[in-house]
């Protein structure tokens, strides 16, 4: 047998080994980290929530700069592109609501990203999802 054979062996031993432990330990360790941060979580994640709630429901626009506008008056539907496949709306909030895809959206300034994201997220606390949307802008 080659080092390069016993080398590949070694390593694929260690990460077999470490895939191992961590799927043991790794559960333990999320619930021992939840019932110790649990207070701060139940209590600082619907002020959370309310907050930007309230941030995404309505936003500025050039139109009405002084005051904000509900964004179910406002907001258009929009279609994605993913490679040649025309996707509407609809099919890519499913895709991130019901499988938890991670999903980047990207496009030029000004194209409508940051009011879907707001909208999705104004969507998933109304629906009630047994999941929290954390939206960073």
């Amino acid at each position: 047998m080659s080092i390069e054979e016993l080398s590949n062996k070694g390593i694929d031993s260690f990460v077999n080994n470490f895939v191992s432990f961590i799927s043991k330990k790794a559960p333990e360790f999320c619930i021992t980290q939840y019932k110790k941060h649990e207070m701060k979580l139940n209590k600082g994640l619907p002020e959370y929530i309310k907050a930007n709630y309230q941030r995404c429901a309505f936003v500025r626009t050039l139109l009405k700069r002084d005051r904000p506008t509900e964004l179910d008056k406002i907001y258009e539907s929009l279609q994605f592109k993913i490679d040649d496949n025309i996707l509407k709306e609809d099919e890519i909030k499913s895709s991130i609501s019901t499988d938890l895809h991670r999903t980047i959206i990207s496009g030029y300034a000004g194209n409508g990203k940051t009011i879907f994201l707001k909208k999705i997220y104004k969507e998933l606390i109304d629906n009630q999802v047994n999941f929290y949307p954390i939206f960073l802008n």
